[in-house]
């Protein structure tokens, strides 16, 4: 009797030692025992749904958090002896990547486990927080509880830590002369609200909101917007931040008119961002203000050619409107003219070169004319010489055709040449050659028996820089 107690108690205190050492431990001293009720509740931390873990009600509680985790444990056996917490070494972002140390049923025992920590708790009702974890992340538990029978319980679990992170793509989009809508992107798993910040104003707003529509604005009114996530247990998210937003309506602005082509383009742009089109007007010196066309907000030119005679000329004005509730408008531009032409006229304010012209060391550039024509675009000759020839135009025999255009150079000695039909008619330079004033050139060509007029410019100036603009071929 004596030695059977003396084992016993060797026995016993060699299962004591041993207990607290790892998972290793758990099977070489006692029985996993499946009969014995968990001892964590699981429906506290996600439940499932169409086959996949809904974490909805663990983040609303609380028990799940963005940097942590509430492990509420208890066992209702009086054999209990205590718990031991293990949680893997590694966390990921998604199910299905590389677990790393052990899988999701692995047994404890595995010689292949490596805890990442372990406690050991002795009360039979335990709340337990693993902190300092990473935001939407997963993380695996296993719950040993031990009996002072020699047996125990496992209890493994996956859990995923909320996204919390701050809103994105904030946007303002104005609608009207009043209401303007505010538009963000939810980064968060687990807010009970937006707080969402305009000028002084503040609204509550929701979970899962993601826009909201602001009333009673004012065009006066310039205005930042914050917007960031918050629930009862995390610190608030970072403030997703859209500075200086405003209501615009202006009346469209650089509203230019030409003749070319016996047609009239019309070219503007747009100062407002509520527009959702534009109301065109015309007008001759015989006649009052009619509407010609209706427009969308996304073009700014317009071309007519609407029953316009030659030689008349056409008065334009233009208008913004934005049709949100009522019709609301901006005020007219001031009106701007063309006389309609027989011809061709060029001012680059559609800031490309004609395609079926020929060109030899000719650039685009803006503000070549210091904002003296309708265009602020021009042609340059780039300073070793150059040449630009326009396709043949067909025109009656015996018609005078005027060609003109404005040039300016850096050079009054190094002159320019027009060529028409081959033949060299004209030298022209500028008396000046300080860049500083466009000159005026033109030159009427009576066609003869020609029925074609083939037209070039030529520039001689190595060195020099040449800039031209408004070329006009009328008859």
């Amino acid at each position: 009797m004596k030695n059977n107690l003396f084992l016993l108690i060797i026995i016993g205190t060699f299962f004591w030692t041993c207990s607290d050492d790892s998972p290793l431990s758990i099977n070489q001293f006692s029985i996993e025992n499946e009969d014995i009720s968990s001892s964590i509740d699981t429906d506290n931390y996600g439940v499932n749904i169409g086959g996949e873990t809904n974490y909805t009600l663990a983040y609303n509680d609380g028990f799940i958090r963005s940097d942590r985790i509430k492990l509420k444990l208890e066992a209702d056996d009086d054999d209990f002896l205590n718990f031991e917490i293990y949680r893997k070494d590694e966390a990921v972002t998604e199910l299905g990547q590389d677990w790393g140390f052990y899988g999701i049923t692995h047994d404890p025992s595995d010689d292949n486990y490596i805890e990442h920590f372990y406690d050991s708790v002795s009360e039979p009702e335990f709340t337990y927080w693993d902190e300092s974890l990473s935001q939407n992340s997963y993380y695996t538990y296993q719950i040993v509880t031990r009996y002072t029978n020699g047996t125990h319980h496992i209890d493994e679990m996956i859990i995923k830590t909320p996204k919390w992170e701050a809103p994105s793509n904030l946007t303002f989009t104005p609608l009207s002369l009043s209401k303007a809508e505010v538009n963000w992107e939810d980064n968060c798993d687990s807010e009970d609200n937006f707080i969402l910040k305009i000028g002084s104003d503040q609204y509550t707003l929701s979970k899962n909101t993601t826009s909201y529509t602001i009333n009673n604005l004012s065009t006066d009114e310039s205005f930042n917007i914050k917007v960031h996530a918050k629930n009862s247990y995390e610190d608030n998210t970072t403030k997703a931040i859209l500075n200086d937003n405003q209501i615009i309506f202006n009346t469209p602005t650089n509203f230019n008119v030409y003749s070319s082509d016996e047609k009239a383009y019309l070219s503007w742009e747009d100062d407002s961002n509520i527009t959702n089109g534009y109301y065109i007007h015309r007008k001759t010196d015989n006649s009052n203000w009619s509407k010609i066309a209706t427009i969308s907000s996304n073009i700014n030119e317009y071309t007519d050619e609407d029953n316009l005679s030659i030689g008349t000329t056409y008065y334009y004005r233009i208008r913004g409107y934005n049709n949100y509730n009522n019709i609301q408008t901006t005020s007219y531009t001031g009106q701007e003219s063309a006389e309609i032409i027989q011809g061709y006229f060029f001012n680059f304010d559609n800031e490309v070169v004609p395609v079926d012209w020929t060109t030899t060391n000719i650039n685009l550039v803006n503000n070549s004319n210091n904002g003296i024509f309708d265009s602020n675009w021009g042609i340059q000759f780039a300073g070793n010489g150059g040449d630009f020839t326009i396709p043949a135009i067909t025109i009656p025999q015996n018609t005078d055709v005027t060609i003109s255009f404005y040039f300016t150079a850096v050079n009054n000695v190094v002159p320019g040449f027009l060529t028409l039909n081959n033949s060299t008619v004209v030298e022209f330079c500028d008396p000046v050659g300080n860049f500083s004033n466009y000159n005026e050139y033109s030159y009427t060509y009576n066609m003869g028996i020609n029925e074609s007029l083939d037209i070039s410019v030529l520039w001689t100036g190595v060195g020099q820089t040449l800039d031209m603009d408004n070329i006009r071929i009328s008859w």
